[in-house]
């Protein structure tokens, strides 16, 4: 769980200084969690939305937008309805392999 917190502190910071056309609405009234996984399917994607559909009440009361991004597209909240297509996000915020 502590990895978990850390993960997404990590991501809600980076998360600031964004740019992106898709993201920039959100700045000044949204606090950001972006998740960046390989497929839909990823362990620890579903982990996390899991995680995080058990406090809905405390996401919006803060104000937390959920972004999940995959390669090919991206959705907010926790609906698998509508994706929208953008591999720009992915590359800008994916994690770099060492």
């Amino acid at each position: 769980m502590l990895k978990s917190a850390s993960l997404f502190l990590l991501i809600l910071l980076s998360a600031m200084s964004l740019n992106a056309q898709d993201l920039s609405k959100h700045r000044w009234k949204d606090r950001l969690i972006l998740i960046v996984a390989e497929d839909e399917n990823n362990e620890k994607l579903q982990q996390q939305l899991t995680e995080l559909q058990k406090h809905q009440k405390g996401l919006k009361d803060r104000k937390l937008v959920i972004y999940r991004i995959l390669p090919e597209k991206y959705n907010t909240g926790f609906q698998n309805k509508i994706w929208k297509n953008s591999a720009e996000l992915y590359k800008k915020h994916k994690a770099e392999k060492k």
